[in-house]
C-alpha cells in the first residue's frame, strides 16, 4: 500500500512525474482510486463468509453484496457514474454502499438491511443513468 499512499507513494511520484504532474495531488488521487485495497482486508476479517466458510448460499449472498458495496462506494468516492455525480447523489450512494457492505452478523436482520441498501443504490444508479441517457 505504500507505493500508493503518501507521504511514500513511490508509484504514484513516479507516475506524476511522468505526467509533469503534481506528486501529492497525485498520490492523493491514487488513494481515491485504490480505497477498496483498505477496506477489503477488514471485509475478509468482519464476514467469515468472503473467505468461503460458511454455506454455500450464504457465501454467494455476501460475495453479491460485498461486489455491489464496493462498485457503489467507488461510484461515490469516485463522484463519477457515466458523468459527474452531484453531492446529494453521491450521498445517497455512498450510504447505500456502507450499508451494503456492513456485514450481516453484525445487526440483527442484516440480510433484509444489506438487500434494502444494495436495491436503493442500485435504483439510483439505474435512476441517474437513465437521466444521463435522457440528458
Amino acid at each position: 500500500m505504500s507505493a500508493i499512499t503518501p507521504p511514500v507513494a513511490v508509484a504514484a511520484f513516479a507516475a506524476a512525474g511522468i505526467a509533469q504532474a503534481n506528486p501529492m495531488r497525485t498520490g492523493l488521487e491514487s488513494m481515491r482510486f485504490g480505497w477498496p485495497a483498505y477496506v477489503v482486508p477488514f471485509l475478509f476479517a468482519l464476514s467469515p463468509t468472503l473467505i468461503l466458510k460458511g454455506s454455500a448460499a450464504m457465501i454467494a449472498v455476501d460475495v453479491l453484496f460485498a461486489v455491489i458495496g464496493v462498485g457503489l462506494m467507488s461510484v461515490a468516492v469516485s463522484g463519477y457514474f457515466q458523468r459527474a455525480v452531484g453531492g446529494l447523489g453521491r450521498g445517497v450512494i455512498a450510504a447505500t454502499g456502507l450499508l451494503t457492505l456492513l456485514p450481516h452478523a453484525m445487526v440483527p436482520g442484516g440480510v433484509v438491511a444489506n438487500a434494502v441498501a444494495a436495491a436503493v443504490g442500485l435504483a439510483a444508479l439505474f435512476i441517474w443513468g437513465r437521466r444521463v441517457g435522457s440528458a
